[in-house]
């Protein structure tokens, strides 16, 4: 039976079509455990201190898991999470939204920063966040709103304002729908990463004072000027 939502969107069908292309070129690219070579570092630049956590801020985390080895771990700082932590929320590795939890933030940003899932956010102890991350750019204040906003609606099972609807993907309701496999893949993999990143703190991990930079995201420092003006000519970016 199809959602109210579902019969609103008469494009839900198509985007859900594409985002299934989408995740079986993502899956058949992807290498197996056999194959997964160690991640590449970009330019690093050394700084002085430690960078301080910042709500907004976008962050690599560092790899200390297998999975990290067949991807990097981008996540957004969406909020604090009492006196010693943070909630962060990774961002796909596709670039099309799933389903309501998952936010676009246009085309403008490099592929794997395109889509967040806020659905996925967890917990990290400041320590952890901290030692552990890179940052490497800033969602812009419209985008933290937005992302807030469909983290709060996921959680509390309530609708979305009509603004975002049409920014994350298509309503995720039949039990057999194969995007139940990515989610349970996916809560799974930032599950392991979030506890392997806290373990590694907790070993005494120390201090790189590295900001990680790689290509496209130095422009994300300067998203929030950019993506407030809008494309060239004035109108508006959808």
């Amino acid at each position: 039976m199809r959602s109210k939502r579902a019969e609103k969107d008469p494009s839900a069908a198509e985007r859900l079509a594409e985002w299934l292309r989408c995740w079986r070129l993502h899956q058949a690219l992807r290498p197996d455990e056999s194959t997964a070579g160690a991640p590449s570092r970009g330019p690093v630049s050394e700084t002085l201190e430690l960078a301080a956590v910042h709500v907004g801020e976008v962050r690599l985390l560092k790899p200390t898991t297998a999975t990290a080895e067949r991807r990097a771990w981008f996540v957004a700082v969406l909020d604090r999470a009492g006196q010693d932590g943070w909630f962060v929320a990774p961002f796909s590795a596709l670039p099309l939204a799933a389903f309501e939890g998952e936010l676009q933030l246009g085309v403008r940003r490099p592929p794997y920063l395109r889509t967040l899932c806020a659905w996925n956010a967890r917990r990290i102890s400041d320590r952890a966040l901290t030692y552990g991350s890179w940052p490497c750019g800033r969602l812009t204040a419209a985008h933290l709103r937005a992302a807030r906003a469909v983290w709060a609606a996921w959680r509390m099972a309530a609708s979305l304002p009509r603004s975002l609807r049409l920014r994350v993907g298509p309503t995720l309701a039949h039990p057999r729908d194969p995007r139940r496999a990515y989610e349970a893949e996916e809560a799974a993999a930032f599950d392991h990463t979030v506890v392997s990143l806290e373990e590694s703190s907790a070993e005494a991990m120390e201090p790189s004072g590295l900001s990680y930079l790689i290509p496209d995201t130095e422009r994300l420092w300067a998203a929030e000027s950019e993506d407030d003006r809008g494309p060239p000519g004035g109108r508006p970016h959808r």
